[in-house]
């Protein structure tokens, strides 16, 4: 078969509120559904079936019915204009 793209964890449903630009830089990633206060882990995903340099583009997208681009956008070092 060919490469796939295996989700390991989750982001957290909840506990988690997005900033506004004006309230500044963000104030850390974005937890995983395992994450507890002692105990930080992150979504996380596995490539498979693939062997050499990949890039992972990620957006943020409502969960339902009909999925679209979430209100909110993705910000970081490694982020340009929310991907």
């Amino acid at each position: 078969d060919g490469p796939y793209l295996q989700i390991l964890e989750q982001p957290k449903q909840r506990g988690f509120r997005f900033r506004y630009v004006c309230e500044g830089p963000s104030h850390g990633g974005l937890p995983g559904a395992s994450s507890e206060k002692n105990k930080k882990s992150y979504p996380q995903v596995k490539i498979c079936n693939y062997v050499g340099p990949a890039k992972v583009i990620v957006q943020l997208v409502t969960n339902g019915k009909n999925i679209h681009l979430h209100a909110h956008s993705l910000v970081g070092k490694h982020c340009e204009d929310g991907i």
